[in-house]
């Protein structure tokens, strides 16, 4: 991380506004300048000016969807860093579209959206004031009558005004759900605006697609959009996770269902199905039992975590 001065902690006496500030744990502000961002991870370094005081402040966290000129209200805890100063330490992010003419012609001056700068921000604001971004979701073709937006151009802006608009989207959902900022933003990264209907059909992917997340981080994102915890994806997931962990863990590769069940039963924290009946098809997939119910005189069936590699018998020695 580059050096930045220290900033000194703000007096405990002095300052009615900055006081109460820094005693709160919700910020609420514009983001003047992005003085950090690591590009792998989205951990950014913000300069913020809040509303409620008149110096500036620093916010830290997971926020790489959020540009300059963004009016963002911030959940968090005030933190005394060593090296650094004072810095608010962002767990909730949710930004909050600019009320006013300059704060629009800000935000859009900082670049969020393509062939659109400061000057061409300045014109488009003095032609539709305080409608601009209506303008932008509802009649983007209003934006033609701006001098030096030709149909290409425009056709660009709109696209990325409109991904702009879904990384705000996603990232807000994956909040509302109680993620935090870190996996939300790795979840965006990998799934990018298909991240919503992804989630929904199949949470857990995010233990196969995304590196650092396993079975029980999946499980928890599921419980938390109110996936289904008896549904077969549920348990092929768990299924999945139990053998990889007894094949890296433990060193097997072949492991009887009947001594395994308890085991998954206990991964689950849910009841033990009964094999068959009203959750044939979820043991169908977990255990590889059929749906229709064990024939008669079957042996109990296994499950192997990989490829089994039985030694070749030893030849007696002559």
């Amino acid at each position: 991380m580059p050096r930045f001065p220290r900033r000194p902690p703000p007096p405990s006496a002095g300052g009615a506004s900055q006081g109460g500030l820094f005693g709160r744990k919700t910020l609420t502000g514009t983001v003047e300048r992005i003085r950090f961002r690591a590009e792998d991870t989205g951990y950014t370094v913000l300069v913020i000016q809040p509303e409620e005081g008149e110096a500036a402040v620093v916010a830290v966290g997971h926020l790489g969807a959020l540009r300059e000129g963004e009016r963002v209200r911030f959940e968090g805890e005030w933190k005394d860093h060593p090296r650094f100063g004072r810095q608010f330490q962002v767990t909730v992010a949710q930004p909050i579209a600019p009320a006013t003419a300059e704060g629009i012609e800000k935000f859009l001056a900082a670049g969020p959206v393509k062939h659109i700068g400061p000057a061409m921000a300045r014109r488009i604001v003095e032609r539709f004031g305080e409608r601009t971004l209506e303008v932008f979701d509802k009649e983007p073709q209003r934006l033609l009558e701006i001098p030096g937006l030709g149909e290409k151009r425009l056709a660009e802006a709109v696209e990325s005004w409109r991904s702009h608009g879904e990384a705000r989207e996603v990232m807000l959902f994956l909040q509302q759900h109680g993620l935090s900022l870190h996996l939300a933003e790795k979840i965006f990264r990998a799934y990018g605006a298909q991240a919503i209907p992804i989630l929904r059909e199949n949470p857990y992917r995010l233990a196969t697609d995304i590196f650092g997340v396993g079975f029980r981080t999946a499980d928890r994102v599921a419980q938390q959009i109110g996936f289904p915890a008896d549904s077969p994806a549920r348990s092929a997931a768990g299924a999945l996770y139990l053998l990889q962990q007894m094949a890296e863990r433990d060193g097997h590769v072949f492991a009887p269902w009947a001594s395994s069940r308890p085991r998954a039963t206990r991964r689950a924290s849910r009841p033990p199905c009964a094999g068959w009946g009203s959750r044939g098809r979820t043991c169908a997939i977990a255990c590889g039992a059929s749906p229709k119910g064990p024939s008669r005189g079957a042996r109990p069936r296994a499950i192997r975590p990989g490829p089994s590699r039985t030694p070749s018998p030893r030849r007696p020695s002559s």
